[in-house]
């Protein structure tokens, strides 16, 4: 069963271990609404809304976050 939540956090790394999408508000304004890979790994636009991308993530685009995460959960199932 599909499932929608809704998380409030300036905890990127957790918001790109748990979601899938990302809708950035800043200033009562939608800023972003697209895949959380593709947003967390967006230093410019991170940047311009007051956040940074944070230490584990840096360096990564948004394959590389895919990748970084497809892994962690391949890892989390095999430990079951």
């Amino acid at each position: 069963m599909d499932q929608a939540r809704l998380i409030a956090s300036h905890d990127l790394e957790f918001i790109a271990r748990t979601c899938s999408r990302v809708i950035l508000l800043a200033g009562g304004s939608v800023r972003a609404d697209s895949p959380a890979t593709r947003a967390l790994c967006d230093t410019e636009l991170l940047e311009a809304n007051g956040l940074e991308v944070p230490l584990g993530l840096h360096g990564l685009d948004a394959t590389g976050l895919e990748r970084l995460l497809g892994a962690e959960r391949a890892r989390a199932v095999r430990r079951g």
